[in-house]
């Protein structure tokens, strides 16, 4: 807070505050229901982008798609309820070969949200706002900004991965704003 002026008090120079409250937003994606066109293993389930564990070169904590079902693949969460959604973040896989490095990202995400589960409203199409396969990896999350309002968010993976060899989409966490 600033108070360029002070106060209108022209014999005591203070301002007063009687409380302040500081509020941190809430991840709506946080240990919800999740589901996916399809998971690798049971160890490399939907659940693993919304457990709030931020460990990119842990490949048991992010989901990856079946191996060869990256094309077309989604990702979806559960919101409970119909939610006012401004930013999603993404955290996406890292692996430690010879230094981190980006591992099994997408080509592009597209964004949709629905209140029935059924019907879906796309927000953003094909966002090629992701890092490159095989750079050098940040842990910062990357944000999206939708204005939507809805109980249920779809990533989807139109058209796979970037990783030529193993074919998965991998997400470490996802967070819904």
């Amino acid at each position: 807070m600033l108070f360029e002026d002070g106060t209108q008090n022209t014999i005591v120079k203070c301002v007063e505050l009687a409380e302040v409250e500081v509020y941190q937003p809430v991840n709506m994606a946080a240990n919800k229901a999740v589901s996916a066109s399809s998971v690798d293993s049971s160890d490399y389930n939907a659940s693993k982008a919304v457990d709030g564990i931020y460990s990119a070169n842990n490949d048991m904590n992010c989901w990856a798609s079946g191996l060869n079902q990256d094309v077309g693949s989604w990702w979806k969460v559960d919101l409970e309820s119909n939610q006012s959604i401004g930013k999603v973040k993404i955290q996406f896989r890292g692996r430690d070969d010879n230094g981190m490095k980006y591992f099994c990202v997408p080509k592009n995400i597209t964004f949709q949200v629905s209140n029935d589960n059924v019907n879906w409203t796309t927000f953003i199409s094909k966002s090629t706002n992701v890092p490159v396969e095989n750079t050098s990896y940040s842990d910062a999350l990357y944000t999206y900004s939708i204005d939507a309002s809805g109980g249920y968010l779809r990533l989807l993976f139109e058209d796979g991965t970037q990783n030529t060899i193993y074919k998965y989409v991998e997400l470490t966490e996802v967070e819904v704003y």
